[in-house]
């Protein structure tokens, strides 16, 4: 179980130069994945890697090197502090890269999972959007879409509004199933749900069931509701 947008926190020694809103805002984490992951991952007994830092520090769901890993604007935000970073704070951020991904990769060695959770999630409207994004997740994928058709058409069967590589592409935004999901050749679920979903204990226990739900088809288990 993945969360790599889980929490809001920055470092000692970085300053991103926006305020506490922002911070806490999507543009910093996915509201509610880490609960999310952790509730799946005790009820599945299964580990948890979260990631440790705001997204605005590096993006860990990002290649390092990509520009986007270090955002200087988010959803019409200006992140004054990722702007103009000398070659020794940017090699600190990708330091907090690399430990992520190396947890990963040793959790992979030693466990042999047959599926990868990722849980994100997204916002319902982005700033200056004209419409409420419709879906009330969706699931992501590259080449490798086995257990994401699954996971669609058990979150279809609980009558939910699902995007299939909505809303986004995980071709374009799907790094880390890139990097350690697909070359292993290992089913996997870049779960994204909408974060008003999430945003209320009863919320986050009702997304936690549909989860090990939707876990539970991919691993061809079946599952509540199906």
């Amino acid at each position: 179980m993945l969360a790599d947008h889980a929490t809001a926190y920055v470092p000692p020694g970085v300053d991103l130069g926006i305020s506490e809103e922002d911070r806490t805002r999507h543009i910093g984490i996915d509201i509610g994945a880490a609960a999310v992951a952790r509730g799946v991952a005790e009820r599945e007994c299964a580990p948890a890697i979260l990631g440790g830092c705001s997204r605005l520090v590096i993006d860990l769901n990002r290649p390092a090197s990509d520009d986007a890993a270090v955002p200087a604007i988010s959803d019409g935000t200006r992140i004054p502090g990722n702007e103009r970073l000398s070659a020794e704070q940017l090699e600190v951020r990708h330091a907090v890269h690399a430990a992520y991904h190396r947890r990963v990769e040793r959790a992979l060695d030693d466990e042999s999972p047959r599926l990868i959770l990722s849980v994100h999630s997204f916002t319902s409207r982005m700033r200056g959007g004209s419409s409420k994004r419709p879906w009330d997740c969706g699931l992501l994928y590259d080449r490798d879409d086995r257990a994401a058709r699954a996971a669609i058409a058990y979150f279809e069967r609980q009558g939910l509004i699902v995007g299939d590589n909505e809303p986004y592409s995980g071709a374009r935004f799907g790094y880390t199933m890139q990097r350690h999901a697909e070359p292993r050749a290992i089913p996997y679920l870049f779960l994204e749900i909408r974060n008003d979903h999430l945003s209320d204990a009863g919320g986050l226990a009702r997304w936690m069931d549909l989860t090990v739900g939707a876990v539970s088809a991919a691993l061809g288990e079946g599952g509540a509701g199906s």
